[in-house]
């Protein structure tokens, strides 16, 4: 059965590609990964912030911040909707977000680089 509401259509989607798009928790706020190898200049993948009206499910862009990496692969909210997880396909390092009360990211926290790139991909 396919979605009948914009939110239905983002649960569906978040359900079947959620590394590509998540929710936090309480469905305020969407999150997606730009499979992209240039974001403003740089050689970064970005993510991207989104606001969910509560009555209409419309979503407003809030901004975009690098991936600290290129082509990002998967991302995660951890369960109190305070951080989100990324990891980047190209070079297979994780990051971590704070997501700010309005629902931006704020800059990587931590950034954790594999020691050997060859037979491991954090995604």
């Amino acid at each position: 059965m396919y979605p009948s509401t914009l939110l239905g259509l983002v649960d569906f989607l978040v359900v079947g590609l959620g590394w590509l798009l998540v929710l936090t928790p309480k469905r305020e706020f969407l999150y997606s990964v730009n499979e992209v190898a240039d974001f403003e200049g740089n050689k970064d993948g970005s993510l991207t912030a989104y606001s969910v009206d509560a009555k209409t499910h419309a979503l407003r862009p809030l901004g975009a911040v690098s991936a600290n990496g290129p082509i990002p692969a998967y991302i995660s909210v951890d369960a109190t909707g305070k951080y989100l997880v990324s990891a980047n396909y190209t070079g297979g390092n994780v990051c971590v977000y704070p997501i700010n009360d309005d629902g931006t990211l704020g800059e990587a926290t931590a950034n954790v680089q594999p020691v050997s790139y060859t037979h491991l991909r954090a995604h």
